[in-house]
């Protein structure tokens, strides 16, 4: 609140995002660099760890910040961020592999490293330009102050 003149904004939640970017992009790189070049397993291990420590990092910010945006549909807001968490995270097992095998490891882990990337230009237009997306209004704008 300091930053903003003594008022809070819910964009305020989401710069942590940028902690679990530069947790998940090299977690994502070196997996695929170890299965790619078959490395030592540690290295797996680490990759993931630091993948696995952004998402949750990233998954608490979106969030918190769905929360504030939100404060009346905190049941909504829950429910849809751990069905996108559950759906995306289950879909992979169905792809990963035949995408690794055709198109190398290091290819389809870098292709979901530049996801990332790209999720983090979106939550920068979401700081920049999230107090007038809320001024605009809309179905969210009446739930969220009813």
């Amino acid at each position: 609140m300091r930053r903003h003149n003594g008022l809070f904004r819910p964009e305020a939640r989401l710069p942590p995002y940028f902690v679990a970017v530069a947790v998940m992009i090299p977690g994502l790189i070196i997996v695929g660099q170890a299965l790619e070049h078959h490395l030592n397993v540690g290295l797996i291990v680490v990759g993931w760890g630091l993948y696995v420590v952004g998402v949750m990092i990233a998954s608490v910010a979106i969030t918190a910040y769905a929360l504030d945006y939100l404060p009346s549909a905190s049941g909504e807001v829950s429910a849809l961020v751990n069905l996108a968490r559950t759906m995306s995270g289950f879909s992979v097992g169905y792809f990963q592999l035949q995408w690794g095998e055709t198109a190398g490891f290091d290819v389809s882990f870098g292709i979901q490293a530049a996801i990332v990337a790209v999720a983090a230009l979106l939550v920068v237009v979401l700081i920049v330009f999230g107090e007038r997306l809320r001024k605009l209004g809309g179905p969210l704008h009446f739930a969220a102050h009813q």
